[in-house]
């Protein structure tokens, strides 16, 4: 591999700086997501109420690029409402803020279940999509069905890292 005088040395340097400088300008890698699941009345009815559920802490920034949700057993007399929150922390000057990843208020247009519907119901419009690494999500049932509740509902949200 080497002469006695080392003389490959400097092509072998020089090789390496080649696959190393390839390597930085290769293309991009594939986007990565993290994905926040909640479980909402699992084994049992779902309740109207807030903080349903365990919260799910980011832990890198993101963007907010789906949200699916399915039934076990769906809700019946009318649609059941979800709305999931960004809660900020506060920081500095700036105090704490809470808004709907639905709308612009909280309580804004939620996430709806239609009743008898047991099918995927996927979002992919956000008013407030942007998560960062300390913000917490939670999520409040803003109603349930009329003559049955619902039950075993399972949201996912995807998020796109940045």
């Amino acid at each position: 591999m080497f002469n006695g005088d080392m003389s490959a040395v400097g092509t072998m340097a020089r090789t390496w700086i080649l696959f190393f400088q390839q390597l930085a300008t290769a293309p991009d890698t594939p986007t990565q997501y993290d994905k926040a699941t909640f479980g909402l009345a699992i084994g049992g009815a779902l309740t109207v109420g807030q903080n349903v559920c365990p919260l799910y802490l980011v832990q890198w920034a993101g963007t907010i690029v789906q949200a699916t949700a399915q039934w076990k057993t769906p809700s019946a007399g009318n649609a059941a409402h979800i709305d999931i929150l960004r809660t900020r922390p506060a920081a500095g000057t700036s105090p704490a803020s809470t808004v709907s990843i639905f709308g612009a208020t909280i309580g804004g247009t939620p996430l709806v279940m239609p009743p008898a519907v047991t099918a995927e119901q996927t979002v992919t419009t956000f008013a407030n999509p942007a998560v960062q690494p300390g913000d917490y999500l939670t999520v409040n049932v803003l109603q349930v069905g009329a003559t049955a509740a619902g039950g075993d509902l399972v949201i996912v949200l995807q998020i796109e890292l940045t």
